[in-house]
C-alpha cells in the first residue's frame, strides 16, 4: 500500500522499521541520521530517524507521528495536527490493523485484531490525547492502545427533564395560545422595545450576537417566574423575549427554543454523565449545553430561578 506518490509502505514491526533506516541512504548535505521515508524528493515530507536509544521515527513535516520502540511496540503523537494528511500518514506507517480518523476534531485510533486468549478483544477505536504521545502495545493477537482517553457523554435524565417542563408547563401553555391567536406573525422590533421597555429591551437588543444570550436568557427566567395578578403582563414579555430566538409565532419552534434554553438552564437536572465503553467512540449530541457560553451564565448566574422565586 502506497502513499500515492510518496512510496511510503507499511512497517509492520520494529525490525522492519530497523531495517528500512539501515538500508537507506542518507541524503548528501543533510543530517546522516535522518533518512527518506519514501521518494528521496520528498524528504523534507516524509523522512525516518533513529533515535539513540534505538528506537525509529516516522516523521511527517516536522512531527514523529509513528515511532517504533525496541519492545516492538509504537509511539503515535500527532503533537495537536489532527488532519486527514495525518491520519493518512498513520495509516501509511503504521502496522496493518491500524488506521486513524478524526472525530470532532480529535484524533482517534482503530485497532483490527483477533480476540485474545481469554475472549476479550482490544478491537476498536480509541481517542488520543490532544498533544501528548499515545503508546500502542503490541499483545500476542494484535495491539492495545494503553493510555487512550476516557471519554464521557451526556444522557438525559428522563426523570430530570420531566420535573423542570413541568415546573413551567404554565407559560408553554400561555405559547402555545399566543401562537394560536398570532399564527406565523413576524413580530417586530418595535413591538420587543415597546414590551420590555428602555431597561430590558438593551439587554435582548443585539440578539444576533451569541455574547447577549446571557442576559437574555436571565431576562427570560425572571419574567417566567413571575406569579400572581402581574403574571400574564410577564408571561408576555417573556414571550417576546423568546421571540428574539425564534422571530415567528410558530408553537412548534418556540416550545423547541424554550426545551433547548431551559436543557442549558436546568442542565445538572436534565442530564447525566455515562463513560463510553472502551473501544468505543461516541458523539456527545448533548455537549452544547456545557459548552463555555452556558458555563459563563452559570457563572453569572450561580442560583437558577425557579418557579417560586419572585420577577428579578
Amino acid at each position: 500500500m502506497h502513499y500515492q506518490r510518496s512510496e511510503i509502505k507499511h512497517l509492520d514491526n520494529y525490525a522492519e522499521a530497523l531495517a528500512k533506516w539501515e538500508g537507506t541512504k542518507h541524503i548528501r548535505g543533510r543530517a546522516e541520521d535522518q533518512r527518506p521515508l519514501g521518494r528521496r524528493d520528498y524528504v523534507d515530507s516524509f523522512r525516518i530517524l533513529k533515535q539513540a536509544d534505538g528506537s525509529i521515527q516516522c516523521i511527517l513535516y516536522n512531527t514523529p507521528v509513528v515511532t517504533f520502540t525496541p519492545e516492538d511496540n509504537i509511539v503515535i503523537n500527532t503533537a495537536g495536527f489532527n488532519t486527514s494528511s495525518t491520519c493518512k500518514f498513520i495509516y501509511e506507517v503504521s502496522p496493518n490493523g491500524i488506521s486513524a480518523y478524526v472525530f470532532e476534531k480529535i484524533m482517534c485510533l482503530t485497532i483490527c485484531d483477533t480476540p485474545n486468549e481469554d475472549g476479550s478483544s482490544n478491537k476498536g477505536s480509541y481517542r488520543l490525547k490532544h498533544n501528548e504521545p499515545t503508546l500502542v502495545r503490541r499483545t500476542q493477537t494484535g495491539w492495545m492502545v494503553e493510555d487512550a482517553v476516557q471519554h464521557t457523554v451526556h444522557k438525559v435524565n428522563r426523570l430530570g427533564k420531566k420535573a423542570v417542563m413541568d415546573r413551567y408547563q404554565p407559560f408553554f401553555a400561555y405559547v402555545d395560545a399566543f401562537c394560536r391567536l398570532r399564527q406565523g406573525d413576524t413580530v417586530e422590533d418595535t413591538e420587543i422595545k415597546e414590551a420590555l421597555g428602555a431597561q430590558g429591551y438593551p439587554l435582548v437588543a443585539g440578539y444576533m450576537n451569541q455574547w447577549t444570550a446571557e442576559n437574555r436568557y436571565a431576562l427570560l427566567m425572571g419574567y417566567m417566574a413571575s406569579t400572581g395578578e402581574q403574571q400574564h403582563v410577564d408571561y408576555y414579555k417573556a414571550t417576546m423575549v423568546l421571540l428574539c430566538e425564534v422571530h415567528l409565532c410558530y408553537a412548534a419552534m418556540m416550545r423547541t427554543a424554550l426545551v433547548s434554553i431551559l436543557s442549558g438552564i436546568y442542565r445538572g437536572e436534565m442530564f447525566t454523565v455515562e463513560a463510553v465503553a472502551k473501544g468505543s467512540v461516541k458523539k456527545d449530541a448533548y455537549a452544547r449545553y456545557f459548552s463555555p457560553m452556558w458555563d459563563a451564565y452559570h457563572l453569572a448566574h450561580p442560583q437558577t430561578p425557579t418557579w417560586a422565586e419572585p420577577l428579578c
